[in-house]
């Protein structure tokens, strides 16, 4: 029992360090595929342009999600909340990889705002900043529940706000908390300019802890160790067929593409937030998040991450000597 346990965690360890997924996640990956081009086939073109409170200044634009109107190559868009621990860091770590950077601030009462400012003033050319002012209502509650898709305060509304704000054909949503590895991200830089993204590219995440005062992944499971897999994060081209509706439990990103995966291209610096994040969230969804990080199974981050990490001024220890 012990030893096939061993072994288990030994090959947990080995797909996140090579990035060979078991078949089953495969599968998994295919069916989120075929559910995102049924909805999207049957929602159809994007249809929410205006708010139902009818305040007209944070209507989106009929044209913003025509391909037509973009330009080449590359936007990055961020909603904001509360900000103020990583933002300035994940920005200076993406500045050079995108034609624009979206910033969005969403009633942050730390200093996210003065910091966006700040890279706005340093950066003039590549980040464009807007505040959105209405509160969103948080996943999991009665409010969150009964909010209509078209509403100011409906999370889906809040993020296609922020898509259309964007201007280039191709773009990602990111948050405050992603830390890139430009190796691997230069890489799919140069294979959408060669060649035409007619697939959602997914762009995995790897969670980062501290445990034992050592910066760490886990190997508890997938799921724990991972930040993608059931999430939106991957390059896609904008068209009115592309745009995120509201689930039951979260917004999603419907698209009529094929998904493809690349290998890791951030470090999520989610868990070593002051409060992880866990106050986004409505108080069910915080236990149920909290369960990731209630084990031991960590192991220390390579070399190679550390660099990352340090080269942004990343507090981190390395792991003991063995």
């Amino acid at each position: 029992m012990l030893i096939n346990l061993l072994n288990k965690k030994k090959y947990i360890e080995n797909i996140i360090l090579k990035w060979n997924y078991p078949f089953i996640y495969k599968i998994i990956i295919f069916l989120i595929q075929i559910k995102k081009n049924i909805v999207s086939n049957i929602k159809w073109k994007f249809k929410n342009y205006k708010n139902i409170e009818w305040i007209e200044k944070y209507n989106i634009n009929n044209n913003s999600f025509c391909s037509e109107n973009r330009k080449k190559w590359f936007s990055a868009f961020w909603r904001l909340y509360n900000a103020e621990d990583f933002l300035e860091k994940t920005v200076e770590s993406h500045i050079n990889l995108f034609d624009e950077i979206i910033l969005v601030n969403n009633n942050s009462t730390d200093n996210t705002e003065k910091i966006c400012k700040k890279l706005k003033k340093k950066y003039p050319k590549k980040i464009i900043f807007y505040n959105y002012p209405f509160d969103i209502y948080k996943i999991g509650t009665l409010e969150y529940k009964s909010c209509k898709e078209n509403s100011i305060h409906s999370l889906s509304y809040y993020y296609n706000w922020t898509l259309s704000k964007t201007t280039y054909k191709y773009v990602i949503k990111l948050d405050d908390d992603h830390i890139v590895i430009k190796e691997e991200f230069k890489k799919i830089i140069t294979k959408i300019k060669t060649n035409w993204l007619n697939y959602f590219l997914q762009t995995p995440l790897l969670n980062v802890f501290k445990y034992k005062n050592i910066l760490s992944y886990s190997y508890h499971d997938i799921k724990s160790s991972l930040a993608w897999l059931f999430g939106d994060f991957g390059f896609f081209k904008v068209t009115e067929y592309t745009y995120f509706i509201k689930q039951k439990n979260a917004e999603t990103l419907i698209f009529p593409y094929k998904i493809k995966t690349e290998k890791i291209c951030f470090l999520h610096l989610k868990w070593l937030k002051k409060n992880m994040w866990l106050k986004n969230y409505w108080k069910k969804v915080q236990k149920k998040l909290q369960k990731r990080i209630n084990h031991n199974n960590f192991k220390g981050l390579s070399t190679k991450y550390m660099k990352i990490l340090k080269k942004y001024w990343i507090n981190y220890e390395l792991p003991p000597k063995k």
